[in-house]
């Protein structure tokens, strides 16, 4: 049985990468987000994550505090994406959205203050 997904992708200046976005985890975000498209962010480089802001409103659902390397979250309240390069323990709320199919390495090399655009594939 395969499971329902939309594949979108992150367009930074380093690249691109592509995410599957589990309509299972959360299926009124994801849906959301996928309706919505094209979308512009700016990123902010953690070190450990990559943050995207998104003018998109979302619902808390699938609450996790952690996400694993190359899963992809959505801080609703804060308007904005998640993606972790390493494991990591969010101090925040955030729904589980899905996973970096392909360029996570792409993502990592993403600039603090960058555009980045959010499509779909």
């Amino acid at each position: 049985m395969r499971m329902e997904e939309y594949k979108i992708a992150v367009v930074i200046s380093s690249g691109r990468a592509v995410i599957s976005l589990l309509r299972y985890l959360s299926p009124l975000t994801s849906e959301r987000i996928a309706m919505s498209l094209p979308l512009e962010g700016i990123v902010v480089n953690a070190g450990n994550a990559i943050y995207i802001s998104l003018d998109i409103e979302g619902t808390l659902e699938g609450v996790t505090n952690q996400l694993k390397a190359g899963e992809v979250g959505m801080n609703v309240e804060r308007k904005m994406m998640i993606i972790a390069l390493r494991n990591i323990k969010l101090d925040f709320r955030a729904t589980r959205l899905g996973i970096v199919r392909e360029g996570l390495e792409v993502i990592s090399a993403a600039k603090t203050g960058e555009k980045a655009r959010i499509e779909r594939i």
